[in-house]
């Protein structure tokens, strides 16, 4: 398993967890109107981006199995917002741990930051376990965010 950063090839991978109701039925936004146009235009608006960081996570032979990304990346307060999405035969099997550490490393290590935070919907149960096992706490909605969602709930990770 490694992080790297995005490539054109992982389009078609990236489509494919889009695409998968096992997926985007868990994620706030509706991902599965997207093309594979929309998916290599992203992967190359990441190498001109300052305020989200984005990386592949891929098995050893180097496949794509999912994105993590750090956003809203606020270097004045030392804080950044956490996302993740992965195929599902990547689901089970390490990755989204795997890659979350390791972004924890780079957050503090490369980018300087001390506080990473993300909001989930109540109802996926299982992103909630991954949040508590690698390290995040429940909070409530941090004073920085305007958003409005009772059925958001609210994790950090002080790092």
């Amino acid at each position: 398993m490694q992080l790297r950063k995005l490539e054109k090839k992982d389009a078609e991978f990236m489509l494919e967890w889009m695409h998968d109701p096992n997926v985007y039925n868990c994620l706030g936004k509706d991902f599965n109107s997207m093309t594979i146009d929309n998916c290599i235009a992203f992967i190359e608006g990441t190498k001109e981006n300052d305020s989200s960081y984005h990386l592949a996570i891929t098995d050893d032979c180097d496949e794509y199995m999912g994105t993590i990304s750090l956003k809203e990346i606020d270097r004045e307060n030392k804080r950044a917002e956490y996302a993740i999405a992965c195929r599902t035969k990547a689901m089970g099997k390490g990755f989204a741990s795997f890659a979350t550490k390791e972004l924890f490393r780079i957050a503090k290590e490369e980018l300087g930051l001390s506080l990473i935070y993300l909001n989930v919907y109540e109802t996926n149960i299982r992103a909630q376990k991954l949040y508590i096992k690698v390290g995040f706490t429940k909070i409530s909605k941090p004073d920085f965010i305007q958003e409005e969602n009772d059925k958001l709930i609210w994790f950090e990770k002080r790092l």
